[in-house]
């Protein structure tokens, strides 16, 4: 395990952590407010501000085991999401980060959406990739890439996704 996931290979998080899981493309905006942003409760301030027209922009996630697959992310329709659960998640990449929450503001002020595809022959610039992930913990950030249509399970691209 890795973590980085590109063809539905499970990733490997901290048990009892929890992780902020969005769509690679979001980070940008976050980053864009971050400074606009002085709240205790930064989480709710980047919901409210930065995306105030979802309810589902990223996820809370605190995994019990190492191992996550990539079953445990589930399709589901935006009007069954209840706003107060914080296990869903909406994405239009099909390109999602685990971020463990103490780290996440760092990680956002050194991550770029543009530079991860910018890659002429890969999915995404791994090279970019590792140097962001460079300076963090490698249990502290994993990348999943969505397999897909017709992949086997059901995180197939774009969407509203719960993690169960």
């Amino acid at each position: 395990m890795k973590n980085i996931s590109l063809d539905k290979e499970p990733i490997e998080l901290l048990p009892n952590i929890k992780y902020i899981v969005i769509d690679t493309l979001y980070i940008n905006e976050i980053r864009l407010e971050i400074s606009n942003l002085i709240n205790e409760d930064i989480l709710n301030a980047i919901r409210s501000n930065v995306f105030p027209y979802t309810d589902t922009p990223f996820a809370e996630y605190t995994p019990e085991e190492r191992v996550f697959a990539l079953d445990k992310i589930k399709k589901v329709d935006y009007d069954q999401i209840d706003p107060k659960e914080r296990n869903a998640f909406s994405t239009d990449s099909g390109a999602i980060v685990f971020v463990n929450e103490r780290i996440f503001v760092d990680f956002t002020s050194k991550f770029d959406y543009n530079e991860l595809v910018d890659s002429s022959t890969e999915l995404l610039n791994v090279a970019y990739w590792g140097s962001v992930v460079n300076n963090f913990d490698l249990s502290d950030i994993a990348i999943i890439i969505s397999p897909g249509i017709n992949s086997g399970v059901e995180f197939d691209g774009s969407g509203t996704y719960k993690i169960e």
